[in-house]
């Protein structure tokens, strides 16, 4: 069975010990499987919203020899978890509008767990600010390219942080670490709004949008430029996938 870089590398971010690892929109239940045969959980619930993933992901399990250490739950989003039943969630694949909106309607089971590991793939500002607003500090952030896409995984812990805006939308940890393939993004981010703008009639309605979204670009580079250390652009990073 082919395991997606970005899964093994979601796998690598559960902490040391733990305990119970549950993965919401588990899918084909690959990242509680690798969790459990890599030993880097005793065990780990599935949930799904539907039952055919959960189905193939029981499959996979039995054919991996670790249907013992998985309880599978047909759940939508934490609604299939207890309050401290899992020191560790995974949430991935999905939007930053759905990944938000499972945190706020789980929020007691998110706020009992030691670790939210999580990989929205798009509004990464909601779940930043959801995190910031919640008592939880963002403590590591990575981009992985896969294949020709970018995804951020995100690792959050209890823990006070406030988000200015540009922090919110670009990440704390890879503004402040200097991340080289954020340098990257947001100057194809600054040069493609650039080139909009050029083109757009002055009496556009969306050009006060446009104008605010490159103001926010600009902000992110100067952040991007104050951070105190930086990272090879060129060099390897910690997943990524050639």
């Amino acid at each position: 069975m082919r395991v997606p870089e970005r899964i093994r590398a979601l796998a690598s971010l559960l902490p040391e010990g733990c305990r119970c690892a549950a993965d919401i929109g588990t899918d084909h239940g690959l990242l509680p499987i690798l969790a459990l045969k890599e030993g880097r959980a005793e065990r780990c619930i599935a949930c799904d919203l539907r039952e055919g993933p959960l189905a193939a992901a029981r499959r996979n399990a039995a054919a991996a020899g670790v249907s013992d250490r998985v309880d599978f739950r047909l759940a939508d989003g934490l609604a299939g978890l207890s309050p401290g039943e899992a020191d560790c969630i995974v949430i991935a694949g999905m939007g930053g509008e759905t990944v938000a909106g499972i945190l706020e309607r789980g929020r007691e089971a998110a706020l009992t767990a030691g670790k939210l590991i999580l990989s929205p793939q798009s509004q990464l500002s909601l779940v930043r600010r959801w995190l910031s607003d919640n008592g939880f500090r963002i403590a590591r952030e990575d981009l992985l390219t896969e294949e020709g896409k970018t995804y951020l995984l995100l690792c959050a812990e209890p823990g006070e942080e406030r988000l200015s805006e540009v922090q919110a939308a670009f990440g704390p940890r890879l503004l402040e670490r200097r991340d080289g393939l954020l340098r990257g993004i947001l100057k194809s981010k600054r040069d493609r709004l650039a080139r909009i703008l050029e083109k757009m009639p002055q009496e556009s309605r969306r050009r006060a949008d446009v104008l605010a979204e490159a103001a926010l670009v600009r902000e992110g580079l100067d952040a991007w430029s104050a951070g105190p250390k930086k990272t090879d652009e060129n060099g390897p990073r910690p997943f990524d996938v050639m």
